[in-house]
């Protein structure tokens, strides 16, 4: 069983991760772009395959969380794309950028009213 400490742990962010999007930022001000990336980062986790012959008796069950971390694309405070950094053959990079995340606020906001839980953010098909 993992304590509360692993698990906070597990959903913190890899400073090399922060400094990735910090850096990022730094070169959409210097090219005067209109957009920005949100720094709060979110742990994404993916669909497990199922087993028909196996129970699963809660909906995280179904689930597997891997080193990759969702992050917002901005344009105006608005969500306008996502970008996904993940560790692949040994160190941190970019995975997937720009696919459709105008719904991301929207979407959160429904989850969590009060924007105080802590919310797992599914991939599925594309969408998050």
């Amino acid at each position: 069983s993992i304590s509360a400490l692993e698990r906070a742990n597990a959903d913190r962010i890899p400073e090399e991760v922060l400094q990735m999007i910090k850096n990022r930022n730094i070169a959409y001000s210097l090219a005067k772009d209109y957009y920005s990336i949100n720094e709060k980062g979110f742990s994404v986790h993916y669909i497990k395959e199922t087993d028909e012959d196996e129970s699963y008796p809660d909906l995280s069950d179904l689930f597997y969380k891997q080193d990759h971390w969702l992050f917002i694309l901005e344009k105006n405070g608005r969500s306008e794309g996502t970008i996904v950094v993940g560790k692949e053959n040994g160190r941190y990079q970019v995975l997937v950028w720009g696919e459709p995340g105008e719904m991301f606020y929207h979407t959160l906001a429904l989850a969590d009213p009060s924007g105080e839980k802590d919310v797992t953010v599914l991939h599925y098909a594309g969408h998050y």
